[in-house]
C-alpha cells in the first residue's frame, strides 16, 4: 500500500484530478415519495453507467436548488439522484423521519432500474446532504453501523431486512452543514447513534449561523469511525452548498476514495502539501479556503481541517498536533 501510495503522489505532481466537462440532468418521477414525487438525476454526458450518489436537500429546499452541486458531483463520475424530500421538518416528524424519503428513493431505483439507465446499482453507493439532508445521511450511516439504532423508536418497523440490505450498500457519506446529531429534539435515538465504520466527512463554515456554534465539530467528535474528515470553509454560510458549493470537488474526492478506492482522489484529501490541489497544499499556500486558527466553528479554536483514517490511506502529512483528534 505504501509503495502504491507513493506512486499516486508522484502522479499527482504531474496530473490533476479532473472532472468531465459534460453533464446531463433530467427530472425523474418517484411516485413513492411523500412530497413532489420527483428527483433530479444528473450524470456525465455519456452512455456509460455510474455509481449512485444520493443527494438530500434541507428545509425550504428542493433538488433544483442543489442542481449546480449535483452537476459538480456528477462530473466526477457519479449518477447523482437529488430527491424531493419534505419541504420543512414539520412535514417529516421534525425532520426525524426525513431519512425514510432517502430509503424510498433507493428502493424505487432498485426496483425500477430502467427508469434511470445511467445508474449502476451493482457498485457501492454514496450519499451526501445539506442541513436536514445531512442529518439524513448521518442517520443512514448509523443504521448501517449499529443495528440497535432506531429499534426503540416508532421507525423500527420500517427497517426491514430488505431495507437494511439496500442501505448497507452505502459506503461513504458527507454531512454538509449538518443539523446537530447530539440534539435530542433532532436525533430520534441519540442513545444509539453510533457510527463506527462508515467513512464520514463533515463540512461546515465560519459564517454558518443557522446551525448551533461548533455543531459540525461536535458532530465530528461523535463519530467513532476511524475514517473521518472535518472541514471548516472560510467565510462559508449555511447556504454555501447552494450558492457556491466550494466543497463539491472534495466531497466527490472523498466518496470516490471510499467507494471506488480511487487513491488519486484520496490524495486531494489525505495528500501532503506537495500534492497539487490537495487541501493541505491550499493551507500551505494560504489561499483562504480553509478556516485559519481562531476562526468561528473551528474545532477547539484551532482545527479548520483534519483528516483521519484507519489505514485505508497513509496520512504522513497530517500535523502531529492534530493526531489527537482522530
Amino acid at each position: 500500500m505504501t509503495v502504491l501510495w507513493s506512486l499516486v503522489v508522484l502522479l499527482h505532481s504531474c496530473v490533476f484530478v479532473r472532472a468531465v466537462t459534460g453533464v446531463t440532468c433530467a427530472t425523474v418521477k418517484i411516485p413513492t415519495l411523500k412530497r413532489a414525487k420527483t428527483a433530479l438525476v444528473c450524470h456525465p454526458d455519456t452512455s456509460a453507467q455510474y455509481p449512485l450518489h444520493l443527494l438530500a436537500h434541507g428545509d425550504f429546499g428542493n433538488p433544483q436548488q442543489l442542481k449546480p452541486l449535483a452537476k459538480q458531483i456528477a462530473s466526477y463520475g457519479f449518477c447523482v439522484v437529488a430527491y424531493a424530500s419534505c419541504a420543512i421538518d414539520n412535514f417529516c416528524d421534525n425532520g426525524e423521519a426525513s431519512f425514510v424519503e432517502a430509503i424510498k428513493t433507493i428502493q424505487y431505483l432498485e426496483q425500477n432500474s430502467t427508469k434511470v439507465p445511467a445508474v449502476n446499482l451493482t457498485m457501492p453507493y454514496s450519499a451526501s446532504g445539506h442541513s436536514t439532508g445531512a442529518r439524513v445521511v448521518l442517520m443512514l450511516a448509523a443504521i448501517v453501523d449499529n443495528p440497535q439504532y432506531l429499534q426503540s423508536t416508532k421507525y423500527a418497523s420500517l427497517l426491514t431486512p430488505e431495507v437494511r440490505r439496500s442501505v448497507s450498500k452505502i459506503k461513504a457519506v458527507v454531512a454538509d452543514h449538518a443539523d446537530p446529531m447530539y440534539d435530542l429534539k433532532q436525533d430520534p435515538d441519540f442513545g444509539h447513534f453510533n457510527i463506527t465504520k462508515m467513512p464520514v466527512m463533515i463540512v461546515t463554515g465560519t459564517n454558518d449561523r443557522i446551525e448551533p456554534l461548533l455543531s459540525g465539530w461536535k458532530d465530528f467528535n461523535l463519530l467513532q469511525t476511524p475514517d473521518k474528515v472535518f472541514l471548516n470553509i472560510n467565510n462559508a454560510t449555511h447556504l454555501q452548498p447552494i450558492e457556491t458549493h466550494l466543497e463539491g470537488p472534495y466531497l466527490a474526492y472523498f466518496v470516490r476514495l471510499f467507494t471506488l478506492f480511487d487513491l488519486r482522489a484520496g490524495g486531494m484529501l489525505y495528500g501532503s502539501s506537495a500534492v497539487q490541489g490537495s487541501i493541505l497544499s491550499r493551507i500551505a499556500a494560504n489561499d483562504g479556503f480553509v478556516a485559519s486558527g481562531g476562526a468561528r466553528n473551528n474545532g477547539n479554536g484551532e482545527v479548520g481541517y483534519v483528516a483521519c483514517t484507519a489505514g485505508t490511506v497513509p496520512v504522513p502529512s497530517v500535523p502531529a498536533k492534530f493526531a489527537k483528534y482522530c
